[in-house]
């Protein structure tokens, strides 16, 4: 499912290292901030583009309005059918499974542990 939030991005920054966007944004309709992390991938940000153009897109993106397409996966483990057996399909497993490699899961993971390295 796909939700279009309306939102002001407060903040913006990309860690090179992962190709990772970390955005503070203000829902505009609900009037609260999260933050998201989005893979430069995911904008067509590869390593060879050069430092300073992605700090000034940074930099652009601050303050402006966007409509974020933001996709809902609601699949859950918790959620999967069991089989007559009581036991969970394997196929079930492999398609949450693969849903969350969609996820920056491990790049944002990557970020937290440099940053936590650097406050020690």
């Amino acid at each position: 499912m796909s939700l279009i939030v309306k939102a002001k991005i407060l903040k913006m920054s990309h860690d090179k290292e992962n190709n990772l966007f970390q955005l503070l944004i203000q829902d505009m309709d609900k009037n609260k901030q999260t933050g998201i992390a989005i893979k430069g991938t995911d904008w067509g940000i590869t390593p060879d583009i050069p430092d300073d153009i992605i700090e000034q897109f940074c930099k652009d993106m601050i303050g402006k309005e966007k409509n974020l397409h933001i996709e809902v996966d609601k699949s859950s483990i918790r959620n999967i059918k069991k089989d007559e057996e009581g036991k969970t399909p394997q196929e079930e497993i492999d398609k949450v499974s693969s849903n969350l490699d969609q996820y920056p899961i491990d790049e944002v993971v990557n970020v937290l542990r440099k940053e936590k390295k650097s406050e020690n």
